[in-house]
């Protein structure tokens, strides 16, 4: 079993490793690096919108407001260029 679970993970990273070799060629490093600085600032739009839901909800409702893509888009017009610095090296660090 051990072994099984180190060769599937493995094979996981290598096929991450290569989607991403294709999505450089395809695109461009300047593209790739672009498309990945949005992830990691919509990842903390959204962690940040989730905080917000959860201050403002009580323990056990766990539903999401209306218009759920609007609170995170907000969040994301509100980001400073700190915040996306910080996001890349925490990123780049794991």
């Amino acid at each position: 079993m051990v072994a099984g679970n180190f060769i599937s993970r493995f094979y996981v990273r290598q096929m991450e490793f290569d989607a991403d070799r294709y999505a450089v060629r395809l695109s461009g490093p300047a593209a790739f690096e672009s498309s990945l600085s949005k992830l990691y600032s919509l990842n903390i739009a959204l962690k940040k919108a989730l905080s917000q839901l959860k201050m403002e909800k009580e323990p056990d409702d766990n539903s999401l407001p209306n218009d759920f893509v609007l609170l995170v888009s907000s969040n994301m017009k509100q980001k400073s260029a700190g915040n996306t610095s910080k996001a890349k090296e925490a990123a780049l660090e794991t």
